[in-house]
């Protein structure tokens, strides 16, 4: 993964795999307000929703942040429609727009009440899994150079 900087605007990515009889899912991540930004678009969190559901979903996003307890709240909903069959396998959920504002390791933190759930609304088994973000100072007219490694079969 190229590193992110102070400044960088970039994308989350969260995709889900070995899905079985998904039809939607409800869920909240937390984040420190001091180090990033969820990029607005026309006042809603700019959250693009993948294909994993397809265009028969509908995704509702809300914001909240919590500048004395340091803590942003980004809650998503994302359901088929109708009589849309459930979906299996895996790929991208939905994608959310940010901007780096601070330096540091900064956890993303799924709550505790994440939920997938089937056309029935009967909760899945599933395990959100929480992740490390880390932002680097930038340092400009600097040359870097890296090594990256791609397993080939």
């Amino acid at each position: 993964m190229e590193a992110i900087k102070v400044g960088d605007n970039f994308l989350i990515h969260v995709n889900i795999k070995k899905a079985k009889n998904v039809f939607g899912f409800v869920t909240s991540l937390n984040f420190p307000v001091d180090a990033l930004e969820i990029n607005q678009n026309t006042g809603q969190p700019d959250v693009v929703m993948g294909k994993f559901l397809g265009d028969k979903a509908t995704i509702l996003a809300n914001l909240s942040l919590n500048t004395t307890n340091n803590v942003g709240t980004l809650i998503i909903g994302y359901s088929l429609k109708g009589a849309t069959p459930e979906k299996n396998g895996g790929g991208l959920m939905f994608s959310i727009r940010v901007r780096a504002v601070k330096e540091g390791e900064h956890q993303l933190v799924w709550s505790a009440n994440s939920t997938v759930q089937d056309s029935n609304l009967v909760n899945q088994p599933s395990n959100f899994e929480d992740f490390l973000l880390k932002v680097e100072k930038d340092v400009p007219d600097t040359n870097i150079v890296s090594i990256t490694i791609e397993r080939i079969n």
